[in-house]
């Protein structure tokens, strides 16, 4: 099964409407939801630190969730060089 949502993407559970950012997946199965055939489901970080586990016919991209990833989710996504700032890796830089 191929994924169709890519880390850090702003998602919405259908039945449940809580929104979060993907945060990986799982294939620990006692932490499977709702449809359970298939091999992983999608782990959800929620604004509120929580994590859920959801299957990827239950997650639709959600354009409207306020804000960016929090840092704790985004400091496992962003790599920086050695003293490089996480602005700088971003490839945004000051003017002179």
């Amino acid at each position: 099964m191929e994924r169709l949502f890519p880390d850090l993407t702003p998602v919405k559970h259908r039945k449940d409407g809580y929104t979060g950012w993907i945060d990986g997946v799982t294939k620990i199965e006692e932490l499977f939801t709702g449809n359970r055939q298939g091999p992983w489901q999608y782990r959800v970080y929620l604004p509120e630190g929580v994590r859920r586990v959801a299957p990827q016919e239950d997650l639709q991209h959600c354009r409207d969730l306020k804000g960016c990833p929090p840092k704790e989710l985004l400091e496992r996504y962003v790599h920086s060089v050695e003293g490089e700032s996480d602005l700088h890796a971003l490839a945004y830089t000051l003017p002179d």
